[in-house]
């Protein structure tokens, strides 16, 4: 091997140049080939070739060649033969040329051609040299030399001008591995010459093609020029095309397809300068690489700029794995910088168009045309730098910067990020726009990173979040990391917070620790260890609920209660333990539907990854749902996952009496089976029993196998079901007792027997099947003297369609008759499908009040006979209705309301269409009428049309506290799916509420209320709160009719009892939905009294406000004042209806006590006799409802019996004395009135007039000849 002072390029750190040993040793080579052309053409001049045409010759000038190459000491040549036909070709025929270190080159035939006559050229002439089978095996190795001095000068490329080559062609050139990395076969071609005379050339060009044989395409065409002064700068274009087979896999994935090169480069020999001009690389299939740069080599400077075309990005999906991109982009880089230290600089931008990758929630986030800009430098003393870092998408906005130290050793970068919205990333669970914030530094294998999120507004689960903010560590992340989370956020029922420690040591093991979740009424606490190998953990957890009414906010089931949990896992014996136990109090559903009392579960799981072996026991002391009431509830469950046994024991009291009930079932999953080994249940001598043991499976479809319940002396069968779409269920019941009934409703009092049998066969949606139910002895145990009830409904479904007649007797003389023939599409949208014909007919004549006592509407009754005949046909879009519906002698009655309506009489008929028509009369049962009538269209999407009722002078309530008539005139638009609207009217007439019971006891609290708010009344900051109260409640349940009523109450409004007088009036506007009803308007009083504590007080301000909430909670605003001699005392009640405050105040202000001695006594509590501080406590606990006691009500006997409207004792005399007041209203405007004081001639009349408007007069005569006349205004504000 040589001395490293003997390879090209080496040169010491200090002192001259090296001498170029190995350049000297070729040199040597010039002149001895030199000397060979010489020989070979003075030889052929002097002897005219025929010596060199001879065996002799040939072998001569053959071995006078090798001498001279050997003879150098450079290289060692063997030739086998020397042929030829000299002067005009020359033939080397196994030329091998060796080092020291053996074969290099070997040539089994080299030709060279030339004319003689081009001796007489300037320039020396070949025509061709065309070789054969080249082996290059390696490079040379030249022996070292004694240094010597350089010759200056260099090499005169000028020289190149006198040789010309006109065809150079070499077949078959073998290059081994050790030159270009893989040994490869290839052609060679090409030419020499020169432009300008032969001793003073302008420009030297030279061509070479080359073309790779061996398999792999590889072709290369390079053109030379060398040209300027001196020959200083070179030329070369340059076009190639190879596979790219052989290449690394990235370029082959991103290059799948042959790679064409085309470009110029020119360098400057004299000032060592390159430049790089269009340099463009392409597959012709979608990718471009174009670069151009300029370049100096002392000192080495450089700048460039390149770019990187990719039409098709889906040549990246070997590359980026699982993804999946498509769409294009480009790369570009800008301001590429070399200098001679090295250090690399760079704008980049990458733009996608029309971009995806596979991500849903990424495409999402970056559009389809995404932006990424970074300046990139690298310093190989400072190293790795990326700034100004951005990303522009559609929603996501990011920026940062990232540093990596020249030992490329650590690693420091810093990212924010804006997301417009995480619903993309969530898949809808959470919303609302999102920033974070990353860094990371560290190791750059393993370095450290803290994140955090902050999300000002959120939506989880359709509830909205506020101030939501995730901080997260993480060390180690290569390594396995370790750190904290921390989450905090505001949500429907308050603050939430999470945190928790955690580490993931070499990616083995997953620990969590400290694990703390808090929110109101809540508190989770935990700890665990899991092998990520085996999943098996060690660690346990707790739960503490508290309130579990608060969880509703959180959209958990509503609860009541509380309820503690723990949880405990354990690995030992290298099998999962899981135990778990639970406690509550008092839990129950919050609507108090069902109730569990004291609840305790324990559970635990052996081998949980295993055979998992699970025992559970769930206890319910003290409960109850509905008519059900348990003592015990008892649930227990054991088995493995695939074999489980479940059973369910109750011991209580139902709806009729005791109650035990008791359900054991086996459950396969793997079997798709579960099998009811026992049902039975007795309440109170009703019982229920299973036979034997039933299965239920559920392989491609549900099948029930002997299932058989004896329903005390009847029984009920089941068996069969569907596979597929194939159906074989057949259902039976023989004399099953109708006293069943009893469980769902005790009051009904049903009796009888039921017999029916059901059975289906054949392939959905048209199988075939028969129905027979028969109801005998059917009887209520408050109806006993009526003839009992039977019924027999027949039917058969075949073809698609179901014809059936049923008939039942005991309701008239005549047994009503029905029939029916209809189409039958089961397993479909719609069983009845809406153009396919259908028939069906009704036929009943005789008493409706049987029907309607089994009808659940406790509170109506109605009676009268009805006659009904009716025939449907046509299709169930566009029937035709032929039906005559006649009810006469009725009477209904609403037995809550006391609403009667007699001498009822309803008419609806049909004539062949969808149109029915409907007409109604009656009376209240003395002088107010009922009157109505409707069109209406049955059509497919529901009932079109109107219906009207109205009112005259009707009392509709009629009982012992409440009386009331009124005119109405109501309309029911019905709008089919669109819906329906209720319309119009209503106005009362004289309405008389008589208030019964001792209502002090109502009163909350003996508390002095002040409402102080400065932007209006306190009315007003009662109605804010009451209406933000009423938006919350939910809305309650009912038909979907918008409402749209007036409510007029002019005056006659009368409220009394329990020490009140008073009468009102006032307007409401009823709108919403029957279902939420939304009322506004107001009802104010227009006089009234109030006796208090002993002392009648006048009532100032009397309004009950409607405020259009949701749930009907009017707000009160009522106030009494009663005057002494130097104050104004005020009782009174306000607020919401449901939880109203009292008053108690004066002007001026008193303590609430004082208040009530100036009413009793007018005087100061200082002042009071004992005596009196003993009535002033029962006049304090008379307010408070202490004692309770109730009024007699006297006035109100003496007022109904005389028919006055007023009757009240107050004021009557001129001087405010004791006297009695008596009126009575001459319609609904006017007022007359007589009072009556104690003394004789004491009194008056008065009459007053409301003008409306809030306008009214009034006029007042007294007996003693005085008298009054005032014209008021009062407005409500």
């Amino acid at each position: 091997m040589a001395e490293a002072a003997d390879r090209p390029g080496y040169a010491p750190e200090s002192g001259p140049p090296a001498p170029r040993s190995r350049g000297r040793r070729r040199k040597r080579l010039i002149p001895v080939l030199t000397l060979i052309v010489v020989l070979v053409g003075a030889g052929v001049a002097g002897s005219g070739g025929w010596i060199f045409r001879t065996e002799s010759g040939r072998d001569w000038l053959r071995g006078t060649i090798v001498d001279l190459v050997n003879g150098t000491g450079v290289v060692s040549v063997e030739l086998e033969a020397l042929n030829g036909d000299l002067p005009f070709s020359l033939e080397l025929v196994g030329l091998t040329v060796s080092d020291a270190e053996g074969m290099w080159l070997a040539v089994d035939r080299v030709a060279l051609a030339w004319d003689p006559a081009h001796l007489l050229d300037p320039r020396f002439h070949i025509d061709s040299v065309h070789a054969e089978g080249v082996l290059l095996n390696r490079l040379p190795v030249f022996p070292a030399s004694e240094p010597a001095e350089e010759t200056s000068g260099g090499f005169d490329f000028g020289l190149l001008g006198l040789l010309t080559v006109a065809d150079l062609r070499l077949d078959g050139v073998f290059v081994g591995s050790s030159i270009i990395g893989e040994p490869v076969l290839l052609d060679l071609a090409g030419h020499l010459g020169s432009e300008g005379e032969a001793l003073d050339p302008t420009a030297i060009t030279a061509a070479l093609q080359a073309r790779r044989i061996d398999g792999d395409l590889a072709e290369l065409d390079a053109k030379v020029r060398l040209e300027g002064p001196s020959f200083d700068h070179v030329n070369v274009d340059l076009e190639a095309r190879a596979d790219s087979r052989r290449a690394p896999d990235v370029v082959q994935a991103l290059m799948p397809h042959p790679v064409t090169v085309s470009g110029r480069v020119r360098y400057g020999l004299s000032d060592s300068t390159i430049a790089v001009n269009a340099l463009r690389i392409t597959d012709d299939h979608g990718v471009t690489l174009t670069a151009k740069a300029d370049a100096a080599l002392s000192p080495l400077t450089a700048r460039a700029e390149a770019g990187l075309n990719l039409t098709r990005l889906d040549r990246l999906t070997p590359i980026l794995g699982s993804l999946s991109p498509a769409g294009s982009g480009t790369l570009t880089l800008d301001d590429i910088t070399l200098d001679e230290t090295l250090m690399v600089s760079a704008n980049a931008r990458l733009t996608l168009t029309d971009a995806a990758l596979g991500l849903p929630q990424v495409e999402a986030l970056l559009g389809s045309r995404p932006d990424l800009t970074a300046g990139v430098t690298f310093d190989p003393a400072a190293g790795l730098s990326v700034a100004d870092l951005t990303l522009s998408g559609a929603l996501v906005s990011l920026a940062g910067a990232v540093s990596i130290p020249a030992d490329f050793e650590t690693l420091d970068a810093d990212l924010s990020a804006h997301l417009a919205t995480l619903d993309p990333l969530t898949g809808g669970a959470l919303v609302g726009a999102a920033t974070v914030r990353a860094r990371a530094s560290g190791a750059l294998g393993n370095p450290d990173v803290s994140a955090t999120v902050q999300v000002p507004t959120t939506q989880l689960a359709g509830q909205v979040w506020h101030t939501l903010n995730v901080s997260a560590t993480a060390a180690g992340v290569a390594s396995g990391p370790s750190g904290t989370l921390e989450a905090t956020a505001t949500g429907p029922a308050g603050p939430v917070s999470v945190s928790a420690a955690y580490a993931l040591p070499g990616f083995a093991v997953a620990e969590v620790s400290d694990l703390s979740v808090e929110a109101p009424g809540l508190r989770l606490d935990g700890t665990a260890r899991a092998d990520l190998a085996t999943l098996l953990t060690e660690g346990s957890a707790r739960l503490s609920i508290t309130n579990a009414r608060t969880l509703a906010a959180w959209g958990a089931p509503g609860l009541a209660g509380s309820l503690s949990a723990d949880v405990t896992l354990d690995p030992s014996g290298d099998r999962q333990h899981v135990t778990a136990t639970a406690r509550g109090t008092d839990v129950s559903l919050s609507d108090g539907a069902v109730s569990l009392g004291a609840l305790t579960v324990d559970a635990t799981v052996d081998d949980a990854f295993g055979g998992a072996a699970i025992t559970a026991k769930v206890r319910s002391q003290t409960g109850g749902a509905g008519a059900v009431q348990w003592d015990t509830l008892a649930a227990d469950l054991n088995g493995t996952a695939d074999d489980l046994t479940a059973t369910v024991d109750l011991s209580g009291t139902g709806p009729t009496g005791p109650l035990t009930l008791a359900v054991a079932t086996r459950v396969q999953p793997g079997e798709s089976r579960a099998t009811l080994t026992r049902l039975t249940l007795d309440n109170a001598g009703r019982t229920l029993a299973a036979r034997e043991p039933a299965a239920v499976t559920w392989v491609d479809g549900v099948r029930v196998d002997r299932l058989a319940v004896d329903v005390e002396d009847g029984v009920v069968t089941v068996q069969g079901g569907m596979t597929g779409d194939a159906l074989d269920v057949s259902v039976s019941a023989e004399a099953v007792p109708l006293t069943l009934a009893e469980l769902a409703a005790p009051d009904l009092g049903l009796s009888g027997r039921l017999d029916a049998t059901l059975t289906l066969s054949g392939r959905l949606p048209t199988p075939e099947g028969t129905l027979r139910v028969g109801v005998r002895d059917v009887s209520f145990a408050d109806a006993q003297d009526a003839p009992p009830l039977a019924a027999d409904v027949s039917g058969r479904l075949r073809g698609g369609r179901l014809t059936a007649e049923a008939t039942l007797s005991g309701f008239a003389e005549r047994p009503t008759r029905a029939t029916a023939d209809l189409p039958l599409v089961l397993g479909a949208d719609g069983p009845i499908p809406p153009d396919a014909p259908l028939s069906a007919s009704v036929d009943w004549d005789g008493p409706v009040g049987r029907v309607w006592e089994m009808l659940p509407l406790i509170d109506h009754r109605l009676s009268g006979n009805l006659v009904l005949t009716a025939t449907v046909d046509g299709t169930l879009a566009a029937p035709g209705i032929a039906a005559d519906v006649r009810l006469t002698g009725g009477e209904y009655e609403h037995l809550t309301a006391g609403t009667l309506i007699d001498d009822l009489s309803v008419t609806a008929s049909a004539a062949g269409t969808d149109r029915l028509t409907v007409s109604l009369s009656g009376t209240d049962g003395g002088t107010g009428r009922l009157s109505g009538e409707g069109d209406v269209r049955l059509g497919a999407e529901g009932p079109e049309g109107t219906v009207s009722v109205r009112l005259d002078k009707a009392m509709v309530v009629r009982r012992d506290d409440v009386t009331a008539s009124a005119d109405a005139d109501l309309t029911l638009d019905l709008a089919g799916a669109a819906g329906s609207r209720l319309s119009g009217w209503v106005q009362t007439g004289e309405v008389r509420v008589r208030l019964v019971g001792g209502g002090a006891a109502a009163v909350p609290d003996l508390e002095t209320v002040e409402i102080r708010d400065e932007t209006g009344t306190a009315m007003a900051a009662l109605e804010r709160a009451a209406a933000e109260r009423g938006s919350d409640e939910a809305a309650a349940t009912g038909p979907d009719v918008a409402l749209d009523i007036a409510v007029r109450m002019p005056n006659r409004v009368y409220v009394t009892g329990q020490g009140l007088d008073s009468e009102w009036g006032g307007d409401l506007q009823v709108g919403g939905t029957a279902a939420a009803p939304r009322i506004n308007g107001t009802i104010d009083i227009r006089r009234g009294t109030i006796e208090v504590i002993g002392r009648t007080l006048t009532i100032r301000t009397g309004q009950i406000r409607f405020a259009g909430g949701r749930r009907i909670n009017p707000l009160i605003d009522i106030l009494a004042a009663y005057e002494t001699s130097d104050a104004e005392a005020r009782i009174g009640l306000r607020g919401p209806a449901d939880d109203p405050q009292f008053v108690l105040e004066s002007t001026p202000p008193r303590p609430r006590d004082e208040v009530l001695s100036l009413i009793l006594f007018d005087k100061r509590t200082g002042e009071l006799t004992t005596l009196e501080t003993v009535q002033l406590a029962r006049a304090l606990a008379a307010l408070t409802g202490v004692g309770g006691g109730t009024q007699t009500g006297i006035l109100d006997t003496v007022r109904q019996a005389t028919g006055l409207d007023v009757l009240r004792f107050g004021q009557g005399g001129e001087g405010g004395g004791p006297g009695v007041e008596a009126g009575t209203y001459l319609g609904d405007d006017i007022y007359v009135g007589v009072e009556q004081g104690i003394d004789a001639g004491d009194g008056g009349v008065s009459v007053e007039v409301d003008l409306g408007a809030g306008f009214r007069v009034e006029s007042k005569a007294r007996r003693s000849g005085a008298g009054e006349v005032g014209v008021l205004w009062r407005r409500d504000y």
